[in-house]
């Protein structure tokens, strides 16, 4: 999921701004951000954590150091694809 989130959000940034630096600038922060909600939501609030996944009907998910580390590994990865497959 996640490679297929960079790869795909790469190629917007990449069609939104035309440049390889901007598109991987903003999956950075698109990154950043999205790894800190999921830090808040499980483990720095979990009572918020609970109250969002009843609202969207999500499994309960648990937060891990290492689960953040594959995530953004896989975001870059799927991004790096296509910026490979534009040369």
């Amino acid at each position: 999921m996640h490679f297929t989130g960079g790869f795909l959000a790469a190629m917007f940034l990449f069609g939104l701004f035309g440049s390889r630096s901007f598109a991987l600038l903003g999956l950075a922060v698109i990154t950043l951000i999205w790894e800190m909600l999921e830090y808040l939501a499980n483990a720095a609030a979990p009572r918020f954590g609970r109250w969002l996944d009843r609202r969207l009907g999500l499994a309960k998910t648990y937060y891990s150091g290492w689960d953040t580390v594959l995530d953004i590994t896989l975001n870059f990865a799927g991004a790096a694809v296509f910026l490979y497959l534009i040369i």
